[in-house]
């Protein structure tokens, strides 16, 4: 209310219907989509009211928006909840562009994984896999299949940019979330959807994790020989005799010509 008093008629009236529209477009498919491949938020929730609460606020610029676990505690133990399921969107980036839906579906993931780990199963789930997964959701519900200007695209962007980052030394950064959400493309491109449900319902966090989901659905292979294989597969991402599948993306936004890392030697002999 206090930014929407800043705005012309004009302004207020857009930002209006940018909300209704958002609040529709979660009803019918961030919600169910997302709750049928992750699992359910908490129902009916800490403050006893099966709705989640979206809010809409200033935030620094480059920021989607986020969610504090403190407020799925009472205050009695964190003194700062809002005691709610509560996902924080940028208010500005919900007016200057369309990337609205994908920043929602990204922060309600964590929603989600905040109450199959932590509240169900007592674990802290790693961030950087807590991240990949939520990564993965605008693409889950289809808002990258137009490429350009897409979340994806952005985030492929920041990753050939700077395509040596550690996937698991998460430190908050875009390219951090550039990595894991590369990687996790693969592993769904290459496993299926149904991995990432099984990696939710494991009683493990991070890369354990992903070693019980692949377990459970009868794959040999484990996260080490995962990551290998798409180290490779960004810098080959095609077919390879004998492994047609192996080293690409099968995503077709993800093809050759949009996602291939060009390997780099240094080799430094003298101080000059």
């Amino acid at each position: 209310n206090n930014y929407r008093s800043t705005l012309p008629p004009i302004e207020v009236a857009r930002l209006n219907q940018r909300a209704l529209s958002l609040s529709s477009e979660f009803d019918t498919t961030i919600y169910p989509q997302l709750r049928e491949a992750f699992g359910s938020e908490r129902v009916p929730g800490i403050d006893n009211d099966p709705k989640i609460t979206i809010l809409l606020h200033n935030m620094k610029k480059g920021v989607g928006g986020y969610v504090r676990n403190a407020d799925g505690f009472e205050r009695s133990v964190a003194a700062d909840s809002n005691e709610r399921e509560m996902i924080y969107i940028n208010i500005e980036e919900i007016l200057n562009n369309d990337l609205g839906p994908a920043y929602i579906a990204h922060e309600f993931q964590h929603i989600i994984t905040f109450n199959q780990k932590t509240v169900l199963r007592g674990l802290d789930e790693e961030k950087w896999l807590n991240e990949a997964r939520s990564e993965y959701a605008p693409t889950l519900l289809g808002y990258n299949k137009e490429f350009s200007g897409s979340y994806l695209k952005k985030r492929v962007g920041e990753f050939l940019a700077h395509p040596s980052e550690a996937l698991l030394d998460w430190r908050g950064r875009s390219i951090d979330h550039a990595s894991v959400s590369l990687f996790m493309h693969y592993l769904v491109g290459r496993y299926g959807v149904d991995i990432l449900g099984s990696m939710m319902a494991a009683n493990s966090v991070g890369s354990a994790s992903i070693n019980e989901a692949l377990a459970s659905l009868g794959k040999e292979e484990r996260f080490a020989d995962v990551f290998q294989d798409w180290v490779l597969a960004v810098y080959i991402n095609s077919s390879v005799d004998g492994e047609p599948q192996k080293y690409k993306y099968r995503d077709g936004n993800l093809s050759f010509g949009n996602l291939h890392v060009l390997p780099t030697t240094t080799f430094r002999m003298y101080d000059n």
